[in-house]
């Protein structure tokens, strides 16, 4: 049962890492946080990192971490390299549901976005969520599965720029309900039955332009419809028609950032803009003398596959490869270990359930100072099935030091304790222990109100 292994695959990572006597100690300002904590990762020799659990203390603040500030360091250094500014990763349009894909032409260096790949590797060993939920081609990658390793596929075009692939079209189908029955890599919803030639395309190849142009449309939906128009279309059989080769402009790193810091101190390099226009335009041939070759009915399957598979994974190729460098090769994940989960188990391992299933929290709660049936308890659970998922997930980083829920469950459980000493007051938390602890309250109303009156002014850890 891959739950099942998902969930020991989680352990048995998070147990790798040393006990409380050795961690390591990053110091962070919140103002700071994102250059800070990439500082603070990139000074820690890899071996620590793997072996010993991290531990914040965030500069000017009270609060003492047993496990909350960490909880609260992971979800908030993920959302920091989450905004486009910060020059990782980049929000998909198209109402992607807050997906992220990596950043093309960053002004970051390769080191960092390797410093990337081991936090999210540090997340898995430290059972910590974050809040990054990526594309499923980096998924894909980060699982080294065939689907996201296009570039193993060797593609060919002759010198009149034609290819062949010879398979008949009832192998292809049968390759094709085969492949989607074993993996989620092949979507079952885009068939090309109907522009796909028999000889033009083999079996390994039809599965993985089925997979890439599936990742186009959800990524970039305009270049979609514009390859995808070509496949359904006669293109001419010279070129003459659409006058498009095997090539693509491409923009080199443009040093004009969207980060406020670089930002002021690269203003004044910039260039004039017919000059700063030819330097960051380069030509990038898809194929060998691709900028002679021609795009005609005969190669435009192979067009399409390259040049989908240039937006989805070369043109951040090496950011890619830094990235797996870093949750592999430096943190020690095999990907044979996590090739196992689908892209779907992988983010759930990452990013925690998207689901939060309060009877769920509910049947592994603990009480203290309480029985579970006395009427406060009886109430606050009452408000968490009455509550929008967005103030059930603001109360567990209220109580917990995160708004995720965890692939385990809460370690420590989730635990409401009784104040009887405090009477209509504001609930306070201990999220190194993930402890509620509810004053005694005169009706729910009341409780209702204090309880959201808590979690919506709740920003930093010095009462908790």
């Amino acid at each position: 049962n891959n739950n099942v292994y998902l969930s020991s695959f989680s352990s048995s990572s998070s147990s790798r890492a040393e006990g409380d006597n050795h961690f390591i100690l990053l110091k962070i300002h919140r103002k700071s946080l994102l250059q800070d904590s990439i500082i603070a990762l990139e000074n820690v020799p890899v071996p620590e990192l793997r072996k010993c659990k991290i531990k914040i203390h965030y500069v000017d603040e009270d609060g003492i971490d047993s496990g909350g500030l960490s909880k609260d360091w992971f979800l908030q250094f993920s959302k920091e390299i989450s905004k486009k500014s910060s020059g990782f990763f980049q929000e998909i349009k198209e109402d992607s549901g807050g997906c992220f894909e990596l950043r093309a032409h960053s002004y970051r260096t390769l080191n960092e976005f390797r410093i990337i790949g081991r936090f999210l590797a540090k997340a898995i060993y430290d059972q910590k969520c974050i809040d990054l939920p990526l594309i499923s081609g980096l998924y894909s990658v980060l699982r080294g599965v065939v689907g996201g390793n296009l570039s193993l596929v060797q593609c060919y075009v002759d010198n009149d720029a034609s290819h062949n692939f010879l398979n008949n079209d009832q192998q292809m189908k049968h390759d094709e309900k085969k492949e989607r029955t074993k993996s989620e890599e092949i979507p079952s919803h885009f068939l090309l039955d109907e522009i796909i030639n028999e000889k033009q395309l083999s079996i390994n190849n039809y599965s993985l332009l089925n997979a890439i142009l599936t990742e186009l449309a959800f990524i970039d939906s305009d270049l979609y419809k514009s390859l995808n128009w070509i496949l359904q279309n006669d293109i001419g059989d010279d070129g003459s028609l659409l006058c498009i080769t095997f090539s693509i402009t491409k923009e080199k790193k443009n040093f004009q950032q969207e980060n406020e810091i670089v930002d002021k101190i690269e203003k004044n390099k910039i260039h004039q803009n017919e000059k700063k226009k030819e330097e960051i335009e380069e030509e990038i041939e898809l194929i060998e003398n691709g900028q002679n070759i021609y795009v005609t009915n005969k190669n435009k399957i192979l067009y399409v596959f390259l040049k989908a598979r240039y937006r989805c994974r070369l043109r951040v190729a090496m950011e890619i490869d830094a990235l797996i460098d870093g949750f592999c090769m430096d943190m020690g994940i095999s990907q044979k270990d996590i090739a196992i989960f689908s892209n779907f188990e992988f983010h759930s391992l990452l990013n925690g359930r998207s689901l939060i299933d309060i009877d769920e929290i509910r049947a592994f709660s603990k009480y203290q100072n309480c029985e579970a049936n006395h009427i406060v308890i009886l109430w606050f659970w009452q408000f968490m099935h009455q509550s929008t998922h967005l103030d059930v997930s603001l109360l567990l980083k209220f109580v917990t030091g995160s708004s995720k829920f965890p692939l385990d469950g809460f370690s420590p459980l989730f635990t409401l304790t009784l104040d009887y000493d405090k009477f209509n007051a504001l609930p306070t938390a201990h999220t190194c222990f993930n402890q509620l602890v509810l004053p005694i309250y005169s009706d729910y109303t009341t409780l209702n109100k204090k309880i959201l009156l808590a979690i919506h002014n709740s920003d930093s850890f010095e009462m908790t």
